[in-house]
């Protein structure tokens, strides 16, 4: 756990310009691999399901719709696999 990925949703206008939309997107996760809170901040999460398999991969959707036009655009990241550490096996000294 501890891992997080600040997402930022950036819309591009037909003149070439951009406009940062990230805190009017709808942010989703895809899989059990975590959350993403209204700013877009992805936290890794481990769940059971990825405790168990030690490696799980989901991603995260964003959704943004024109207040004027009702259109909606959205977009999906790159997967991300999100897996578990196993540590160093302690070492048994003396016995």
């Amino acid at each position: 756990e501890g891992g997080r990925i600040q997402f930022i949703a950036t819309l591009v206008l037909s003149d070439g310009s951009t406009r940062d939309v990230t805190k009017e997107t709808a942010w989703e996760v895809l899989g059990p691999i975590g959350s993403v809170d209204a700013s877009g901040l992805f936290s890794v999460k481990l769940t059971s399901e990825v405790s168990e398999l030690g490696l799980f991969f989901g991603a995260v959707t964003a959704k943004w719709q024109d207040r004027s036009s009702g259109q909606v655009l959205s977009a999906n990241s790159s997967a991300i696999t999100v897996k578990t550490a196993v540590p160093d096996k302690p070492t048994n000294v003396g016995g």
